[in-house]
């Protein structure tokens, strides 16, 4: 008899009975799934964007100042540090980069606004934005620049070729590129070198960023030993991912924003636990007197908890799937709205498809108090 009613879907009978309780079900497991990505979109996003920059130098090493840590304070070295790094065997090339806040007007409406201003090389662009690359040369003509098309929609789009003006002086956007707003910055234009010194005169001899490429074969510890070594202190040598990893550390620990996003997830998670759990409860609550009725055919305690265990994994299931396909949805919109790079790749859906199988465990685990307390003569009440 046992063994016969062991062949019943029950768990899927239990969920399926009431159409409209399943549906509400997997709305309020979606609804908590959504909750987790926005957050995890919001807090990736968020050091995706601070790095973005720093992830596109076409560098081994970064020479930065010693005083500087992030890419977004101003704090420049002397440029002969990125000259003398050249000396160091195994280096191939250094090439200095700028980096300073402007004011961008509008050529549309006329509005100005405060932009990212990077300055490079256009014969070595020191980026490996294809875009850029391909272009750097235009910046060759004094007052020049390259404009990107994914800051925030204030800025308007500037099409090639139109005049505006930066800092009071009138510029030639002679091509655009795609890089992204961030936290600190709403958008951001690329200047030739000979050009950013004209808008910033107290800049020359100083850089913000010294691109460090090595020979083929090189050692890169051992170069970077000796580059610390030769330099003075007031400079600072990391690998690109190395001072990567310090952008996202300030950006996680040493300001409000990530410690905002971390703790959105948490309280998500939190969130969904509820809702999963409130779910549960009243399943079981619903069937007790069915899952009394099972104990008094002689069903143990772990039986019927494996029932919860698995609705409650069948439900995070079901609550994935449109959870999902609103986190996608809810991610372009905000890329479109605010430049944050918000990617629904496959290793969030994990994570996310993770919390969510054990936010729905946890939450059974919460419920099962009520059948261990289950008497079968409760199926009379």
């Amino acid at each position: 008899m046992i063994w016969q009613l062991n062949r019943i879907p029950l768990t899927w009978k239990m969920l399926t009975h009431r159409l409209s309780r399943l549906v509400l079900s997997i709305l309020g497991i979606a609804f908590a799934v959504l909750l987790m990505f926005m957050q995890l979109g919001f807090l990736t996003g968020l050091f995706d964007n601070q790095t973005m920059a720093i992830r596109l130098f076409d560098a081994d090493i970064v020479i930065t100042s010693s005083a500087r840590n992030n890419l977004h304070i101003e704090q420049p070295f002397p440029e002969i540090r990125v000259r003398q790094a050249r000396d160091i065997p195994g280096v191939a090339s250094t090439v200095p980069l700028w980096f300073e806040n402007g004011i961008w007007k509008n050529p549309t409406n006329g509005k100005e606004n405060v932009m990212r201003i990077i300055g490079i090389d256009p014969n070595d662009p020191g980026f490996t934005m294809k875009e850029v690359v391909e272009q750097a040369s235009l910046l060759r003509e004094p007052d020049s620049a390259l404009f990107d098309r994914a800051s925030r929609q204030f800025f308007e789009q500037v099409q090639t070729g139109e005049y505006t003006e930066l800092n009071r002086r009138r510029m030639h956007v002679v091509g655009t590129f795609y890089l992204g707003a961030d936290f600190k910055n709403d958008g951001t234009a690329i200047v030739g070198n000979d050009t950013f010194h004209r808008l910033y005169p107290y800049t020359y001899g100083m850089a913000d960023v010294g691109i460090v490429r090595l020979k083929p074969g090189a050692d890169r510890e051992q170069v970077l030993r000796e580059l610390k070594e030769a330099l003075p202190p007031d400079v600072q040598v990391e690998t690109r991912a190395e001072y990567e990893k310090l952008e996202r550390d300030f950006w996680s620990r040493m300001t409000p924003t990530g410690f905002v996003f971390t703790l959105g997830l948490v309280v998500g998670f939190v969130i969904g636990v509820m809702i999963c759990y409130q779910i549960l409860y009243n399943e079981i609550n619903d069937h007790l007197p069915q899952f009394a009725t099972l104990k008094a055919m002689g069903f143990q305690d772990r039986y019927l908890i494996s029932v919860v265990f698995k609705e409650a994994i069948l439900l995070a299931i079901l609550g994935l799937i449109p959870g999902i396909i609103a986190s996608g949805i809810f991610y372009a919109i905000m890329k479109e709205m605010s430049g944050l790079h918000m990617e629904l790749t496959v290793l969030r859906v994990i994570l996310i498809g993770s919390l969510t199988i054990v936010m729905c465990i946890f939450s059974g685990m919460l419920a099962i108090s009520r059948i261990l307390k289950a008497d079968p003569a409760e199926m009379f009440g």
